[in-house]
This record gives C-alpha cells, structure tokens and sequence, in this order.
C-alpha cells in the first residue's frame, strides 16, 4: 500500500501544484482534526521559478472562514512544519461547501457481497500480520462492494 497509494495519487498532486500528494492525504495530521473536518487544500501555487512560498488555496466551509483565516499563521507554520521548508507563505481561503467529503454529508458505505468477502478472504489469507490482513480484508471489501 505505502508504495502504490503514492504512484496513484502523484499524478493527480502535480496537476494541482502539489510536488506529492501528503498534502492531501495527511492534511488532518498537518492541520489538526478539527481544521482538516472545516477545509480541504486545493492547489498549490508559486511565483514563476520559485518553489518557495507559494499561496495554498484551501476550500473551507463558508461559516469556519472566519476562524480559518485568524488560524492562517499556525497553519501555514504547522505546513512548512510538515515539509520541513517554507513551502507556503500564505493561505487563499475560498468558501464553498467541501461536498460528499464533509464527515455529515457522507453516502453510505455499500456492503460487500458473501461471494465478494469470500474472494477477499482467499487472497488475505496469505498475510501473517493479523493486523494487517484485517485492514487489508476491509479494504478488499470496501472496494469490492464499489465495483457491484
């Protein structure tokens, strides 16, 4: 997982400004649960050849601005934190609703089928790490279950 997860979602990062995607995919560890449930970075951007202080747009929910905006130094320090250089300088905060990733506005997770489980329970099978096998199972499950 740690390796593909990474080729996948690369590609996308850079189309956004973004040199990786650990921004978007650790952004509640940046940011703080709290921070990460209100907003959701969008792109990133640099003056032309710089690749210092760049302006990250960051979508946040219309009624959390407010506070996002006096929040903006810890998080552009929590940010450059992360990345160990002054990858942003400030935040461009645009409002609007973040969509089906809002934690409230959620559909349901579809259940796997018995045939579907028993498939991802064979190809599991062959981990020993019991805690990884069971998050493996889940995600096995979780995917079959989308592809009905």
């Amino acid at each position: 997982m740690g390796t593909v997860l990474p080729q996948a979602t690369d590609p996308i990062a850079r189309r956004r400004g973004f040199q990786n995607g650990e921004i978007l995919t650790r952004w509640a560890e940046i940011v703080g649960s709290e921070v990460a449930e209100k907003s959701s970075p969008e792109q990133l951007s640099y003056a032309q050849g710089k690749g210092i202080g760049g302006t990250l747009r960051v979508r946040v929910e219309s009624a959390w601005a407010l506070e996002l905006q006096h929040l903006e130094p810890v998080i552009v320090e929590r940010i450059n934190t992360f990345f160990g250089h002054a990858a942003v300088s400030h935040l461009k905060l645009i409002q609007a609703p973040l969509g089906n990733d809002s934690p409230h506005e959620r559909a349901p997770t579809p259940e796997a089928t018995e045939a579907q489980a028993q498939a991802v329970d064979q190809v599991v099978s062959k981990v020993d790490d019991e805690d990884l096998r069971a998050v493996l199972r889940a995600l096995g499950e979780s995917v079959a279950a989308r592809q009905k």
